[in-house]
Order: C-alpha cells, then sequence, then structure tokens
C-alpha cells in the first residue's frame, strides 16, 4: 500500500470517529474508557486495511467499524467489572427474620378474614387462589362464566371491605 492510499483510507476511517464515540459513550459511560475504546477501534480498523485486507462496498466497512467498535466495547466492559467475590456467591438470599414476620402476619390476616366472609365467597376466593379451572369452579357453583366473574368481583368487594375494616380497627388506631 502506498503512502497515498494509506493516507486516504485513513482519512475514510477518521470519518466514522464521533460515531464511534457516541457508541462507545452509550455503552461505557466513563468518558476516559469510551476515548480508549473509540482510539482501539480505529487502530483495529485502521491495521487490517493496511494487512492489505480490502471490502467490496462502503456499506461493508461502515458494518466493519461497528462491529469492531461493538467487540471493543464488550471486551472493555468484561475488563473493568469487578470480579465477584466468592463471598458474594455464599450470600444468604433466604428472607431475613423480619420478613419472615411480616409475611406470616400477612398470612395470618388473610386466614382471619377469609373466616369472616360468607362460607360462598371463602371458598371462591381459596379456589381463584389456588388457581383452579374456571370451568371445573362454574360446575361448583352451578354458574356458567359470565356469572363467575360477578360472583367473584363480589367476594372481592367484600374481602376489601373486611380489609377495611381491620385497617379501621388496627391496635395503634385508625389508619392514614
Amino acid at each position: 500500500m502506498n503512502v497515498t492510499t494509506d493516507v486516504a483510507m485513513e482519512d475514510s476511517v477518521m470519518r466514522y470517529r464521533p460515531g464511534i464515540r457516541a457508541k462507545a459513550r452509550q455503552s461505557l459511560w466513563m468518558p476516559d474508557l469510551a476515548e480508549d475504546a473509540c482510539q482501539e477501534t480505529l487502530f483495529r480498523v485502521l491495521r487490517h486495511f493496511r494487512a492489505g485486507k480490502q471490502f467490496e462496498s462502503p456499506a461493508v466497512l461502515t458494518r466493519f467499524v461497528l462491529t469492531t467498535c461493538r467487540n471493543v466495547v464488550l471486551e472493555m466492559n468484561r475488563q473493568v467489572q469487578p470480579q465477584i467475590p466468592e463471598a458474594w456467591e455464599a450470600f444468604d438470599q433466604s428472607p431475613s427474620p423480619h420478613e419472615v414476620a411480616v409475611t406470616e402476619e400477612r398470612k395470618r390476616l388473610v386466614h382471619e378474614i377469609l373466616k369472616r366472609l360468607r362460607p360462598r365467597d371463602r371458598n371462591l376466593l381459596i379456589a381463584v387462589l389456588q388457581e383452579r379451572d374456571k370451568d371445573q369452579l362454574c360446575r361448583q357453583f352451578g354458574v356458567d362464566r359470565d356469572y363467575l366473574r360477578v360472583l367473584l368481583f363480589h367476594a372481592r368487594q367484600r374481602f376489601r371491605r373486611e380489609v377495611e375494616k381491620m385497617e379501621g380497627t388496627d391496635d395503634d388506631g385508625p389508619a392514614n
């Protein structure tokens, strides 16, 4: 490759610099790393051409530059990502005692509210919570699917009213 062709190719590749920089900044978020990624991308693209490799059309050059940029950014992301410490892998993801207590309290409240409901509402809500088949529920309650929706709507309303009553008679006073 002669000097004139080399300069022309370099000028041609440098036109991609603003786009490469924008793509790198978008993915890396740190200006210094983005600039390094831009420089590395340009270096690899120019090295490719200085090795005597060519493309059939300019569209292929654009794809090549963008793909090279993406690969450089991925490599840099891998390098800067902190290694996950072994302690993190052993991190206990079980719920805290507070979370367990809150969950148990919620379960207790739901059971208490369900006990206050009419048997038909209670059985319907429990069946829905168990994700039973709607057709089976229709047979069990002796209704069609449209009326099952109405029954479920009313049962949920009654459940909400009971929740509101409990919140109003809470030990700490009325709910705000």
